[in-house]
């Protein structure tokens, strides 16, 4: 029985990560402006600035844009495993720890000031499924986004 749970265990994590080509991600070069980038053929990813499967809603920043960029901040100081790696006037970028610590999955928004939406982007850098992760981890910073000040 050990034998067989083994072998169950190795065929899942073969399957989550099938398509792996690297451990690294380019993510787009970007200029300040530009969008983010599509998610992957993959259930792995939601993006709020495409249709689809992987769409997620923006979140609306309202009029006082620098407030909403500052109260970002403070909700991603509040996310467990995260830290900011890349920050520009209207975008970052940050690196999850996956629970286990060997993975790093990317989250990404980017400020429309214009149309005073807030975009976001969670993908996981390896693998097939992420069974709901990066949808929940938006969720979670929806949450955590409405309750600071």
């Amino acid at each position: 029985m050990k034998t067989s749970l083994k072998n169950l265990v190795l065929v899942l994590v073969s399957v989550g990560l099938s398509g792996c080509a690297s451990a690294q991600v380019k993510l787009q070069d970007r200029q300040v402006g530009n969008g983010l980038s599509p998610c992957p053929a993959k259930p792995n990813c939601v993006v709020s600035e495409y249709s689809g499967e992987h769409y997620i809603a923006p979140i609306s920043v309202g009029s006082d844009v620098a407030n909403m960029w500052r109260r970002v901040g403070l909700a991603l100081a509040k996310m467990d495993r995260t830290q900011i790696v890349e920050q520009q006037s209207d975008y970052i970028r940050a690196e999850v720890k996956t629970l286990s610590g060997l993975f790093i999955d990317d989250f990404e928004l980017r400020l429309d000031a214009a149309k005073q939406e807030l975009h976001l982007r969670s993908a996981s850098r390896l693998g097939y499924y992420d069974f709901g992760v990066n949808r929940r981890r938006v969720e979670r910073f929806r949450e955590l986004l409405t309750a600071v000040e």
